[in-house]
């Protein structure tokens, strides 16, 4: 696909903007006396799984970008993994951001052992948010068309 797409500095900005943001109402909710749902070890495994998904959908569409694919691709399909690629940025970029401002959240409450578990599984799943933006790149990276050389022709100009 011809086109900037989602840069990483866009995925740094909605994981700045999630994070703040998750770290707020965090603060709000536990300051007014009221307990947070558990997670999921899980949720790490399918953001993992999901990164993994679209690196796969992404490898065919890069072997037909260099001219190798075995068979042919309809642009359509080749179109739909890129935005795909594009939402798993963005999606990882505010799930790295989001489970980050509660594992900021959870900083506050250390010395609590099952507060500490929770840090964890924030981590966790904040790494797991990141791997899923970074594949999400890559994969875009791997759908890239360079322009072409030559600028295309005016359909309504004649030649001559």
């Amino acid at each position: 696909m011809v086109g900037r797409g989602v840069r990483p500095s866009h995925v740094g900005l909605v994981a700045l903007v999630a994070g703040t943001l998750t770290w707020a109402v965090l603060h709000w909710w536990t300051g007014s006396g009221r307990s947070l749902p558990e997670g999921s070890w899980i949720s790490v495994f399918v953001m993992l799984a999901m990164a993994a998904a679209v690196v796969a959908a992404a490898i065919p569409v890069r072997r037909m970008v260099l001219g190798r694919a075995p068979s042919a691709m309809s642009a359509l399909r080749a179109a739909r993994v890129f935005v795909l690629t594009q939402t798993a940025a963005l999606t990882g970029g505010v799930l790295a951001g989001a489970y980050a401002g509660s594992a900021v959240r959870f900083l506050a409450d250390l010395d609590i052992p099952s507060q500490r578990s929770r840090l964890w599984l924030a981590v966790g799943c904040a790494v797991g948010g990141a791997l899923l933006a970074v594949a999400g790149l890559v994969g875009q990276w791997m759908c890239h068309l360079d322009p072409p050389d030559t600028p295309p022709e005016d359909p309504l100009e004649f030649p001559g």
